[in-house]
């Protein structure tokens, strides 16, 4: 068996760019075009039941959604705030919204050079607010196909009257964010890890009822893979 002296050891397990996974995932975001990005930044901002059908945020209106972000907008309209780098506290939010929170989880040592980092995306929705309007509302948009009707569509994507709100944003953030490659970081996944200490580290969804009641919603663990050898005792600071 091999010994080390302490700055040896010291040198393992080092992950310098660990500290800026959530800011990146937030960049990312703010300047992501799909249509599933879109659409949580629609979800995010408007909490009337036609959020799907007003105009999609500019980077700007993005900018002044999230916490402790720099924005060109005036003072008064950045207040309210629905993305956040800490886990979701409910007694913190008055507004009927949904929000969506990302921080690191737990962290599973593979071996000396390696681990496995799970990044929690939290999604919380005020329980007045989950329906939206879906493609198929008959009083808002009539002119919308029937919504039994898809299978004649060219894409054949079903259209429904109505959708869950906090469901339609658990689908974008897991179809936006997995297999995301952030710099320095790795790949984001929402898949099963090999294994450590025999077992298998995977990704998961559960669902959270918080205390006061108002909010429910969703957390996934998303697992990174990263590894990380230094020896500047600079990493950290």
């Amino acid at each position: 068996m091999d010994y080390y002296e302490y700055d040896q050891y010291n040198n393992f397990n080092r992950f310098s760019n660990i500290d800026g996974i959530e800011a990146k995932i937030i960049e990312h975001l703010i300047h992501s075009k799909t249509k599933y990005a879109n659409t949580i930044w629609q979800l995010l901002k408007y909490p009337s039941k036609e959020a799907l059908w007003q105009e999609v945020p500019t980077e700007k209106e993005r900018m002044a959604l999230v916490e402790g972000a720099v924005s060109s907008l005036e003072e008064s309209e950045t207040k309210e705030k629905r993305l956040f780098c800490k886990p979701f506290s409910d007694d913190a939010i008055k507004d009927e919204c949904s929000v969506l929170c990302f921080y690191i989880g737990e962290i599973y040592p593979v071996d000396a050079t390696q681990s496995v980092v799970s990044l929690i995306a939290e999604i919380a929705t005020h329980n007045h607010i989950n329906l939206v309007s879906g493609e198929a509302d008959f009083v808002a948009h009539p002119e919308v196909t029937n919504p039994n009707d898809y299978y004649y569509t060219d894409n054949d994507v079903p259209v429904v009257q109505y959708k869950s709100r906090e469901s339609l944003l658990l689908k974008c953030v897991l179809a936006e964010l997995n297999g995301l490659f952030i710099d320095g970081v790795g790949y984001i996944q929402f898949n099963t890890h090999q294994q450590v200490d025999g077992r298998n580290v995977a990704s998961k969804v559960s669902m959270s009822v918080y205390d006061g009641r108002s909010f429910f919603g969703h957390k996934i663990q998303f697992n990174i893979l990263m590894s990380g050898i230094s020896e500047n005792p600079a990493i950290g600071r």
